[in-house]
């Protein structure tokens, strides 16, 4: 198990733990030692409710329209990543999608490099990629498909674009 998944481990533990706390924890309370509605949250109530009228009582700028009006209208594409396929030389597809190298990291562990916002060492395989990286050097990071047929190279990009 590698430092990260231990770590990983021990949060969802902690979240348990404390998840279970608080939903044990009102069992053992009763009814009579229940906080009270305070007059203060009374009184937050009342001033959101002032404020939500009068905020719908406001004219409107040019400018302030078309910001809610760009707001509203839906996206023109998905702003997800999304693999694009690619077809190796053997004719086999892999989804490989716009890798993007732009990050590197030497420790003495070894090399590291971050692909499409993921961190990923030697011998690791891309997510989703159908790929498995052989060599990062802070210039470019080598991958190789998995049945060894094809071979790329992605140069390093510290701008982030595709």
């Amino acid at each position: 198990m590698t430092k990260r998944e231990r770590n990983l481990v021990f949060l969802m533990l902690f979240v348990a733990v404390i998840g279970s706390g608080m939903y044990i924890v009102p069992m053992f309370i009763s009814k009579n030692q229940l906080p009270v509605r305070s007059a203060a949250l009374t009184d937050i109530e009342s001033q959101t409710k002032i404020i939500v009228t009068r905020l719908n009582q406001l004219q409107l700028t040019p400018e302030e329209k078309r910001v809610l009006e760009a707001a509203a209208t839906p996206w023109t594409r998905d702003p997800f990543f999304t693999p694009e396929e690619f077809t190796g030389p053997n004719g086999d597809t892999f989804g490989t999608g716009n890798f993007v190298y732009s990050g590197f990291l030497e420790t003495p562990s070894g090399n590291y490099a971050i692909i499409n916002g993921m961190d990923y060492g030697v011998g690791d395989l891309l997510d989703g990629g159908g790929f498995e990286i052989t060599t990062i050097t802070p210039d470019f990071v080598t991958l190789q498909s998995q049945n060894g047929s094809t071979i790329l190279q992605i140069p390093y990009n510290d701008d982030g674009t595709m």
